[in-house]
C-alpha cells in the first residue's frame, strides 16, 4: 500500500494575495448585504416587550383557618416551588390567553378569524419565566408598548385570580358540607322539639324546667309519675340528644365563620 502524505501547507500570505485579487466581489457582496439589511430593519415592524417580575403568594394565606389558627405556629408567606409550578401549568394553558384576548378584542387588532391560530399568536407574545428566587417574571411583546403594558398586567392579574380562585372554591366546597351538616342537625332538633313537647304533655311534665345535658329528671318526680318510668327515662335522653345537637350545630357554624 501507498503510503499518503499531505504535502499542503497553510499560506497565510497566499490566502491575503486571494482576497486582494478578489476584494472587488467582496466588497460588493458585503455592500448588497448591508443595503437588503438596512431595507428590511426598515420595513420590519417595531416591537416592544413589557415585564413584570412578582413574588407568587403562599395560598395556604386564603385558608381563613389556618391564618386565624393560633395552633399553626409560623405561617410563610411565600409559595413553594410547587405553587409556582401551578401558576406556570395556568400560564401555558388555554385559558389566559383566551382572557387576554377577549379583554383586548385582540381578534380584531391581529385580524385573525381562526380561534386556535389567534391563540398562537397570543401565546407566543407571552412569555413565562421561573426565577431560582421563587420570583416570575412574566413578559409581552407588542407593537403597542401600551398594549404591551396593559396586556402583561392584565395577565398577572388574571393568574393571581385563577390561582387564588381554586383554593377560594375548595373553601366554598367544605363551606357547603358544614351547612348541609348544620341544617340536617337542626331539623333533627326541630323533629325532638315536636317529640319532647308531645312526651311531656304524656307524662304531665309540664311545670318542670328541661334538665341540661349531664342531668336528668328528678327520681322524685319520676317515682311520682303516672305514667310508665321508661318514658321519663326517654325524655330524659331526648333531652340530652337535643342538647348535644345543638352544640354540633355551633361548632359547625364557627367552622363555617373560620372559611
Amino acid at each position: 500500500m501507498k503510503n499518503l502524505h499531505n504535502n499542503s501547507n497553510f499560506n497565510l500570505v497566499g490566502i491575503f494575495r486571494q482576497v486582494l485579487e478578489k476584494k472587488a466581489f467582496i466588497i460588493s457582496v458585503v455592500l448588497a448585504a448591508s443595503i437588503v439589511s438596512f431595507f428590511f430593519c426598515k420595513i420590519q415592524t417595531k416591537k416592544y416587550t413589557s415585564k413584570t417580575i412578582f413574588i407568587v403568594k403562599n395560598p395556604i394565606l386564603l385558608d381563613r383557618s389556618f391564618v386565624f389558627t393560633p395552633s399553626n405556629g409560623d405561617k410563610n408567606l411565600f409559595a413553594a416551588p410547587e405553587d409556582v409550578d401551578q401558576i406556570k401549568s395556568i400560564a401555558e394553558s388555554d385559558e389566559l390567553p383566551l382572557a387576554i384576548i377577549q379583554k383586548f378584542n385582540l381578534q380584531k387588532v391581529y385580524k385573525s378569524v381562526d380561534k386556535q391560530q389567534l391563540i398562537d399568536i397570543v401565546q407566543g407574545n407571552l412569555k413565562f419565566v421561573m426565577k431560582d428566587t421563587k420570583n416570575v417574571e412574566l413578559s409581552y411583546t407588542d407593537t403597542d408598548p401600551e398594549r404591551a403594558a396593559a396586556i402583561v398586567n392584565a395577565a398577572r392579574k388574571c393568574l393571581e385570580e385563577a390561582f387564588s380562585n381554586y383554593f377560594v372554591s375548595a373553601d366554598k366546597d367544605i363551606i357547603k358540607v358544614l351547612q348541609h351538616n348544620s341544617d340536617s342537625l337542626t331539623l333533627g332538633i326541630a323533629m325532638l322539639n315536636d317529640s319532647i313537647k308531645n312526651m311531656r304533655a304524656h307524662v304531665s311534665n309540664q311545670d318542670q324546667l328541661l334538665p341540661t345535658r349531664n342531668l336528668i329528671i328528678s327520681t322524685a318526680y319520676a317515682a311520682n309519675s303516672s305514667s310508665e318510668p321508661y318514658l321519663v327515662e326517654s325524655l330524659n335522653d331526648k333531652i340530652i340528644l337535643k342538647s348535644k345537637l345543638e352544640d354540633e350545630v355551633q361548632a359547625s357554624q364557627n367552622l363555617i365563620g373560620q372559611y
